[in-house]
């Protein structure tokens, strides 16, 4: 009994599309730019500005000011070159 389930492999759980959208936003964002992310992903304009709003709310990301977002969790374009330039 214990042999077969040690023999089944472990599948990760797919993520939701919520995480994905989150995941492929860039460092700094705005409205045409996740509603295009968000229609890659099957994604409709509605439930990203909805994502959107919950990410906000959460501070997950923030409104910077009139249609500009930064996504903290998304790597900082700037900190990717400074990894790129390291020895």
């Amino acid at each position: 009994m214990y042999s077969q389930i040690a023999q089944e492999t472990y599948k990760p759980k797919p993520k939701h599309k919520k995480e994905q959208f989150l995941e492929n936003l860039p460092y700094h964002f705005n409205r045409q730019t996740y509603v295009a992310t968000a229609l890659s992903l099957g994604i409709t304009d509605k439930s990203a500005q909805r994502y959107i709003k919950e990410f906000t709310d959460a501070h997950i990301t923030q409104y910077d000011r009139h249609d500009q977002y930064p996504n903290p969790n998304a790597k900082n374009p700037q900190q990717l070159l400074f990894e790129d330039l390291r020895i």
